[in-house]
C-alpha cells in the first residue's frame, strides 16, 4: 500500500520517528560532551601520576645532566597512550625531548625524532626539584598530551550510551504508537468511515460501541449524530418549502396561462364585436361610445400583456436572442406602429441614424423593437404638440482580434445609443426618482390621466441590462423628456448589406455626376456581371415564386422554378444552372434533405446553393452551412441583397457566354419577329382575361396593412405584378389564420408551423409589414412548442390542450409580451383581415359573388373548421365569428351557399342555435361526423 500522510495513524507514526531522530540526536552529542570531559579529567589525573612516578629519576637525570637516565623516564612516559611527547630539560641547558611516532607522523615532523621541531607549547609542565635540596628547582618536565586519544574514548563511550538510550525510546514510541492507534487513531478512522457513508434523507447514524460511550469518541460520534438531526431536519423544511415554491411556481404559471386564455376571450370578442359594429350604420353617438369601447379594450389587452411579460422577468424566463438585425429597418417599424397616434395629435415624427452605424448587427430585433416601440409609445402618450425625435448613433467601436492569427478578419463589437425625445409633459427630479421601479409611473395622477400599469419602463430597462447597456432619462417639466440606452451588438459578417454598404460607396464619384442613387448603380452594375445567367428556383409558394421570378427576369436572367427539393434534384440532374436558389421550408422534400443530397454528387459540389427563406431564428445560418449551401439571401427577397449574393457566387466566365447568347437571341427576335412577337403578347394578354380586367382599375396609393412604396420597390415598380399578386393573396390567405388555428388544435404542428412559415414569406414579399411579423412570432411559438414538448413524436403531433392556450415561462424560443396561440393567431388574423378589407377596392364583384357558382368542396378540407365551429358554436364562444369566416370563404361559391348565408345571419345576430342546426345539415350531407 502506498504510503501517505493522509491518515491520522500515518501522521502519528512520522512525527514520533521526527521526534525520536532529533531526540537522539540531542542526546548523543550531550552524552559525547560528557563522555570527552569526563575522559579530559581521567587522563589528567592518570598524567600527574605518572609524572609523580617518575618525577625522581627526571630530577636525578636533570641535575646530573644524565641522558640515559632522561631516555628511561622519557620512554617510560610515551609507553602511555595518553601522552604524545615529553621534554626533560634543567636550568643548565640541559634538555631531552621525544614524542610517539603516530604524533610524528600526524604532525609530519622531520625523520631526527621531531627534536626542536615539536610544538611543547600547549603540553603541561611539571618542575624537577634538587635531590641535594628539595627547595631549590633546576629544571621541569613538561608532557603534551594525546588528545586524539581521548576524544575516540568519548565517542566510543558516547555512542553505546546513545544507542542503548534509543532502543529504550524505540521500543517505547513503537509501544505508544501501537497504544495510540488502537485507542485513538483506528476509532477516529472508523468514526470518519461511518460519517462519510451518511447520505443525506436516508436517516442514517454514527453507531456508538459501548467502549467509547464516555470518552471523546463517544463524545464527538454524539455530536455528530445531533447535527445529522438537525441537517435532516431542515433538508426535510428544505424539500417541503420547494416542492411548495414549486407547486406555488406551477399553480403561478397555470393561473397566467389560463387567466390569459380566459381574458383574452372575451376580449377578442369585444374588440372583434365592436370592430363589426362600428362598420354598421349608428348614430354618432353610438359610433363614439362604441370606438371608445374598442380603445379601451386595446388598453385593456396591453395591460394584461404588460404583466404577462413582467411575470417572466420575476421568473427568470426572459432571454435574449442573438440573430442578425437592421437598426434602419427597426428605427422604421417603430415609426410605423405610431404614425397613426401621431398624425390624430398633429405631432411630427423624425427619425435620424448616424452615418458610421453598421448596417447589420448581431442582437435581439424583437426586444429592441419592443423597448424602441415602448418609449415611442410613451412619447407620443404624454405629448401633445412639437415632435418625438428618434435617434440612434455609435457610441463606441472596438476590434478583437480572431482567435485564428491567421486569418484577416476581425470580430467587430460596437455599442449604440438609441434616444427617443419629445416636447411633452416632461418630469420633475422626484418623479424620475422612481421611474423605472415597477407599477410605478410619475405619480398618481400621471396614471389616472394617461393610463398604463407602469410596467413599461420597469420591462424595458430589465430588457436593456439584458443587452449590455443601461437606460437613463432627462427631463424638465413642461419641457420634455428624452429617454436614451446603449446596447451592444456584434458587427455582423453574414449578411450581405455590409458587402452592399461597401461596394455602394465605390459609387461616390459616379452619383455626383450622373445624379442617380448608389443603390441604382449598384444594381445597374451588378446585373450587367451576371444577366443571361440560368438559375433554378426552388420554391412551393405561388406569390413567393413570381415574387422572385419578376425580380430575377427584370435583371434578364433565365429562371426554371421547382415546386419542393425532389422536384429540383430532378432539374438539376437533367439540366445545367449556374446557381441554385433554395427554400427551406416545403412540402415532400424540404431545401435542407434537397441541398445536402445534391452536394453529395461529385459533379455538382460546385454549383452554388443559396438558402432563400424567412426563417430569422439563431442559428438559421449555421444549419444552412452545415446542411451544404453555400450562402444566405432572407426573406422578404430585398433586390440589393439577392443580387449582391448572386454576383459573389455566378462565375463570371460562364454568365459571359451566356450572355453572347442572350444578347444574339434578343437581336434576332426584335429583327425577324417584331410584329409577331407584339401579337403574341396580344394573345398572351387574350388568355389571361381576369389579368386584362383588373389592369383597368389602378392601383391605390395607400392599402391598409400594405406598404405599398416598398413593395414596388421590390418588384422593380411593376405595378401589375403587385395588384396580381395582392388579388392572388386575397384569394388565397384570407382564412389563413384560422387554418393554423385548426391545425394546431388537432395536434398538426408540423403543417401549422409550415403554413405559418408560408404566410411570412407572403407577407414579407408583399410588405403587409404587420402580417409578417405576426407570422413570424406566431411560427416561433409553434417551433418552440414542438422542441419543449416532450409529447412531441415524429409526425409532429403533440398534446396540445384544446383551448389553444401554453405555459408563458418555457425558457426557449420567442419571447414575447404574449405567446398564448390564441393570441398569437388573433392578431395575425386581424393583420390579415386588415389587408383583406382593404383590398376590397381591387376588385368588381362583392366578396359572396367573386368566382363561379356551385364549385366542389373538399370534404377533408373543411372537416377541421366544421368540427371547430361546431364547439365553438355549442359553447356560445365568440371565436365563432372567426372560425364561420374561414368556413364562409371556402364554401360560399358552393352548393351550400344558401345555408352558409342563412348561417351567417344568425351569427351576426349572435343567434347560435340555429347557427348550429344550419351547420349539423351540412355535415351531415358531407359526412362530416360532429361527435
Amino acid at each position: 500500500m502506498k504510503y501517505s500522510l493522509q491518515t491520522l495513524h500515518h501522521r502519528l507514526v512520522f512525527h514520533v520517528t521526527i521526534g525520536l531522530l532529533a531526540f537522539s540526536t540531542f542526546a548523543g552529542l550531550l552524552t559525547y560532551l560528557y563522555s570527552y570531559d569526563h575522559q579530559l579529567k581521567m587522563s589528567n589525573a592518570i598524567q600527574k601520576q605518572l609524572v609523580r612516578t617518575i618525577q625522581t629519576q627526571a630530577e636525578v637525570s636533570a641535575f646530573a645532566a644524565n641522558e640515559e637516565i632522561g631516555t628511561e623516564v622519557i620512554n617510560g612516559l610515551l609507553t602511555s597512550p595518553l601522552i604524545n611527547c615529553v621534554r626533560i630539560e634543567s636550568s643548565d641547558l640541559f634538555k631531552m625531548e621525544k614524542a610517539t611516532q603516530s604524533y610524528i607522523d600526524t604532525v609530519k615532523l622531520p625523520a631526527d625524532n621531531g627534536k626542536s621541531s615539536i610544538d611543547f607549547t600547549k603540553g603541561t609542565i611539571y618542575p624537577l626539584f634538587s635531590p641535594v635540596n628539595d627547595k631549590e628547582q633546576i629544571g621541569s618536565i613538561t608532557v603534551v598530551q594525546n588528545n586524539r586519544y581521548i576524544q575516540d574514548e568519548a565517542t566510543k563511550v558516547s555512542i553505546i550510551l546513545t544507542t542503548l538510550m534509543l532502543s529504550q525510546l524505540l521500543m517505547a514510541a513503537l509501544l505508544i504508537v501501537w497504544v495510540s492507534k488502537r485507542i485513538i487513531s483506528t476509532p477516529v478512522a472508523d468514526l470518519a468511515r461511518k460519517v462519510s457513508d451518511i447520505r443525506p434523507g436516508t436517516n442514517s447514524y454514527v453507531s456508538i460501541k459501548p467502549l467509547h460511550h464516555n470518552d471523546e469518541i463517544g463524545l464527538l460520534s454524539q455530536s455528530i449524530n445531533a447535527l445529522i438531526d438537525d441537517a435532516e431536519r431542515a433538508l426535510t423544511q428544505s424539500i417541503l418549502a420547494r416542492k411548495a415554491a414549486e407547486s406555488a411556481s406551477r399553480t403561478k404559471s397555470s393561473f397566467l396561462a389560463n387567466m390569459s386564455h380566459e381574458i383574452r376571450t372575451p376580449m377578442n370578442a369585444i374588440i372583434g364585436f365592436t370592430s363589426l359594429a362600428l362598420k354598421t350604420e349608428m348614430t354618432v353617438k353610438q359610433h363614439d361610445y362604441i370606438f371608445n369601447i374598442k380603445c379601451a379594450a386595446k388598453s385593456l389587452l396591453q395591460i394584461i400583456n404588460d404583466i404577462l411579460d413582467f411575470s417572466k422577468i420575476e421568473a427568470g424566463k426572459l432571454t435574449m436572442e442573438s440573430i442578425d438585425l437592421k437598426v434602419d429597418r427597426i428605427m422604421n417599424n417603430v415609426s410605423a406602429m405610431i404614425s397613426t397616434k401621431a398624425s390624430e395629435k398633429g405631432i411630427e415624427l423624425i427619425t435620424t441614424m448616424s452615418p458610421d452605424l453598421p448596417v447589420a448587427l448581431v442582437g435581439d430585433p424583437l426586444r429592441l423593437e419592443q423597448v424602441l416601440l415602448n418609449l415611442a409609445n410613451n412619447a407620443v402618450k404624454f405629448t401633445q404638440a412639437g415632435y418625438i425625435l428618434m435617434k440612434a448613433e455609435v457610441v463606441k467601436k472596438r476590434d478583437i482580434k480572431s482567435a485564428d492569427e491567421s486569418s484577416s478578419l476581425d470580430e467587430h463589437r460596437c455599442t449604440v445609443k438609441f434616444s427617443v425625445s419629445d416636447t411633452g409633459i416632461g418630469m420633475t427630479p422626484e418623479e424620475i426618482e422612481n421611474l423605472f421601479q415597477p407599477f410605478t409611473q410619475a405619480d398618481s395622477t400621471v396614471t389616472r390621466r394617461f393610463g398604463g400599469t407602469g410596467l413599461g419602463l420597469s420591462i424595458s430597462k430589465h430588457i436593456v441590462e439584458m443587452m449590455g447597456g443601461k437606460i437613463t432619462v432627462e427631463s424638465k417639466a413642461g419641457s420634455g423628456s428624452t429617454f436614451s440606452f446603449t446596447a451592444a451588438f456584434s458587427i455582423s459578417r453574414d449578411i450581405d448589406g455590409q458587402g452592399h454598404k461597401m461596394q455602394m460607396q465605390c459609387f461616390d464619384e459616379h452619383q455626383a455626376s450622373t445624379g442617380k442613387m448608389s443603390e441604382d448603380i449598384f444594381l445597374e452594375t451588378v446585373i450587367a456581371k451576371i444577366k443571361g445567367a440560368k438559375i433554378l428556383l426552388v420554391e412551393d409558394n405561388r406569390i413567393n415564386q413570381q415574387v422572385a421570378k419578376e425580380i430575377l427576369e427584370e435583371a434578364e436572367l433565365v429562371i426554371d422554378i421547382a415546386e419542393n427539393g425532389k422536384e429540383a434534384l430532378d432539374r438539376v440532374v437533367n439540366g445545367y444552372y449556374d446557381l441554385v436558389l433554395m427554400d427551406i421550408q416545403m412540402p415532400v422534400m424540404g431545401g435542407y434533405e434537397a441541398t445536402s443530397i445534391i452536394k453529395k454528387e461529385r459533379r455538382f459540389r460546385d454549383l452554388p446553393v443559396i438558402a432563400m427563406t424567412a426563417h430569422a431564428m439563431n442559428g438559421a445560418k449555421q444549419l444552412c452551412l452545415e446542411a451544404g449551401m453555400d450562402d444566405y439571401v432572407s426573406k422578404p427577397i430585398e433586390p440589393h441583397e439577392l443580387f449582391s449574393v448572386l454576383e459573389k457566387w455566378i462565375k463570371p466566365r460562364v454568365v459571359d457566354e451566356i450572355n453572347q447568347v442572350f444578347d444574339s437571341r434578343n437581336k434576332l427576335i426584335k429583327t425577324i419577329v417584331p410584329a409577331g412577337h407584339a401579337a403574341g403578347q396580344q394573345e398572351d394578354q387574350a388568355a389571361e382575361p381576369e389579368k386584362k380586367s383588373l389592369s383597368d382599375f389602378d392601383l391605390p396609393e395607400t392599402i391598409p396593412g400594405i406598404d405599398i412604396q416598398s413593395a414596388l420597390k421590390r418588384l422593380n415598380g411593376n405595378k401589375k405584378l403587385l395588384r396580381q399578386l395582392l388579388v392572388d393573396f386575397r384569394k388565397n390567405y384570407a382564412s389563413t389564420a384560422e387554418e393554423i388555428r385548426v391545425l394546431i388544435d388537432n395536434g398538426d404542428l408540423n403543417s401549422a408551423e409550415r403554413l405559418a412559415h408560408t404566410i411570412k414569406g407572403v407577407g414579407g414579399n408583399l410588405s403587409a409589414l404587420e402580417i409578417a411579423a405576426a407570422a413570424r412570432k406566431l411560427e416561433h411559438r409553434i417551433t418552440r412548442s414542438k422542441h419543449d414538448d416532450s409529447s412531441t413524436d415524429e409526425g409532429g403531433k403533440s398534446d396540445v390542450p384544446k383551448d389553444m392556450t401554453v405555459k408563458s415561462d418555457v425558457p426557449k424560443g420567442d419571447r414575447e409580451k404574449d405567446d398564448s396561440y390564441d393570441t398569437l393567431i388573433s392578431n395575425m388574423n386581424q393583420a390579415i383581415e386588415t389587408v383583406i378589407n382593404g383590398l376590397k377596392i381591387l376588385v368588381k364583384i362583392d366578396d359572396n359573388q367573386d368566382g363561379q357558382q356551385n364549385l366542389p368542396v373538399d370534404p377533408e378540407r373543411v372537416a377541421p373548421i366544421v368540427i371547430q365551429l361546431a364547439r365553438f358554436l355549442k359553447a356560445n364562444d365568440a371565436n365563432s365569428l372567426n372560425s364561420f369566416e374561414s368556413l364562409k370563404n371556402i364554401m360560399v361559391n358552393s352548393v351550400f351557399r344558401d345555408i352558409i348565408l342563412d348561417m351567417e345571419n344568425h351569427i351576426d345576430n349572435f343567434d347560435f342555435a340555429p347557427a348550429m342546426s344550419a351547420l349539423k345539415k351540412i355535415a351531415g350531407d358531407m359526412n362530416i361526423s360532429l361527435k
